[in-house]
């Protein structure tokens, strides 16, 4: 299954987050600290077109890595609520 990579932006990338969960994709946010540091390590230019080709390499990384399940998004209609209930859909 694909997996998109968005950075965190103040609660902008919920929307697109949850859209994208509900199509079947692995959505990861990316801590913004943590993707500029590694796309500074990978010495690029700064430009909207690397900064989205950092992202998603950022992203691949952490999946070869195997650290991104427990990154991933999860909607909270479907994140687990006390003593593991389903928190209520809002």
């Amino acid at each position: 299954m694909a997996l998109i990579t968005l950075e965190a932006t103040g609660g902008l990338e919920i929307l697109l987050a949850k859209t994208l969960t509900q199509a079947g994709f692995r959505v990861l946010i990316a801590n913004p600290q943590k993707a500029a540091s590694y796309a500074r390590s990978q010495n690029s230019v700064k430009t909207d077109t690397k900064d989205a080709i950092n992202l998603a390499f950022y992203g691949q990384n952490l999946d070869l890595k195997g650290e991104t399940e427990s990154l991933l998004y999860v909607p909270l209609s479907k994140a687990s609520g006390p003593c593991g209930t389903s928190s209520p859909s809002h």
